[in-house]
């Protein structure tokens, strides 16, 4: 979403300070590298034995610590280890050649702390679902070398080329299906470099279901929905980010078949990349409590149990100051405390 983009660009920002906990070239400020600095060493020389779900029921949570000093940044990987066997992350797709980028930081981590890194990079704007670059020749080609260098080091996991590309054809039809081309080209070369890795690319589910009332100021119509752009993409998964709140205020209005009815337009796997709903009031008449957003996810793990659902992520860990209708939606406080929605999640199946 807009505000999640904005929230990911922030926290990509920070992680440039964190990324000194790795590779010792992280350049913010001379204090909080110093700060960072002191922690590298504990961090490098510690190993956080966790049980990686087996992939039916992989689940996770957003690169999202307190904040980007070296104690709260070595402290989310204690929590996230609860919270599930994943930690997505990423940015512009060319962060990709950066030794200090987040998905470089994710994957230098993944060894140590023992979870499955899921790699998400951006082609557009979330805010307005314009392009960051036309994908002409060149930019296809700087593209292309960028990824397939990243891929062919790390072999990582699981990639995703884009984040809620339904906005980019909301506003462009024509530059959709330039990016379809794109994707698809690059998919058979990444496919080329590393075999094993779960390509896939991401879309807004409220919005490809039609439904843009609610917080979205439009109006529910499934006339309108966006099902058709799965048509002519490869890929080996396909994912999705998903705020029912901005639609529905209370979880059980969520139609009971809201995530397996994805199936009816895929066979393949299907990940929920980003999972949010607030533990406090969002808009005027849009209210929620820290109950509610545990309600909710008990009916979200109703909604994706029997292996409809491959992969669930959290948006964030912990609260974070990233404006409405982002900024309470963590599963523990920005003070660190555990809302009833962290219970709720751990257990979750």
């Amino acid at each position: 979403m807009a505000s999640k983009a904005m929230a990911i660009i922030v926290a990509a920002a920070l992680l440039v300070a964190a990324a000194v906990l790795i590779i010792g070239t992280g350049h913010k400020q001379a204090a909080a590298t110093s700060t960072i600095s002191t922690s590298v060493q504990s961090i490098a020389s510690t190993t956080v034995t966790t049980s990686i779900p087996a992939p039916q029921a992989l689940k996770g949570v957003t690169l999202t610590p307190r904040s980007f000093n070296s104690t709260d940044f070595k402290a989310f990987f204690s929590t996230a280890s609860q919270a599930g066997g994943v930690i997505s992350g990423g940015g512009s797709i060319l962060t990709l050649n950066q030794s200090d980028s987040e998905p470089t930081v994710l994957m230098g981590l993944s060894g140590p702390y023992n979870y499955v890194p899921v790699i998400e990079v951006q082609v557009l704007n979330q805010t307005n679902g314009e392009l960051y670059r036309q994908l002409n020749a060149s930019t296809v080609a700087m593209y292309d070398s960028t990824v397939l260098a990243f891929v062919s080091k790390y072999k990582p996991k699981y990639i995703a080329i884009g984040v809620e590309v339904n906005l980019l054809y909301e506003r462009s039809p024509q530059d959709f299906h330039n990016f379809t081309i794109f994707y698809n080209g690059l998919y058979g070369k990444i496919k080329n470099a590393s075999p094993s890795t779960i390509v896939f690319t991401i879309f807004q589910l409220e919005r490809m279901k039609g439904l843009n009332g609610g917080l979205f100021g439009g109006k529910n119509d499934t006339s309108n929905s966006e099902w058709q752009l799965l048509d002519g993409l490869s890929g080996d998964a396909v994912g999705f980010t998903t705020y029912p709140e901005f639609i529905y205020q209370n979880p059980n209005q969520i139609p009971s078949d809201y995530y397996s009815g994805i199936m009816a337009h895929t066979s393949k796997p299907i990940f929920l990349t980003e999972i949010g709903w607030s533990s406090a009031d969002v808009a005027a008449g849009w209210s929620s409590t820290p109950a509610e957003q545990a309600a909710f996810i008990s009916r979200l793990s109703n909604m994706t149990s029997g292996g409809s659902i491959s992969m669930r992520i959290w948006s964030f860990a912990y609260d974070q100051n990233v404006g409405e209708p982002f900024t309470n939606m963590g599963l523990l406080y920005s003070n660190g405390t555990a809302k009833p929605a962290w219970q709720s999640w751990v257990s979750m199946r």
